[in-house]
């Protein structure tokens, strides 16, 4: 769930995330913002315990 948009933020909080989006939307290779992935094992057995779970949420 989530209440306001990228438009709203711009608008009222002079918050600017539409270059973030844009820059997401293009192949890694093509993007100024570079991502460095990190914890990955942490993350894999979260989703472990996640995957294992019999009443989880399929979204």
């Amino acid at each position: 769930f989530y209440a306001a948009t990228v438009e709203d933020a711009f608008e009222y909080g002079n918050f600017d995330d539409r270059p973030i989006y844009e820059q997401l939307a293009l192949p890694k290779e093509q993007r100024s913002i570079k991502l460095t992935q990190m914890l990955r094992e942490e993350a894999v057995v979260v989703w472990k315990e996640y995957k294992a779970k019999p009443d989880k949420v399929q979204y």
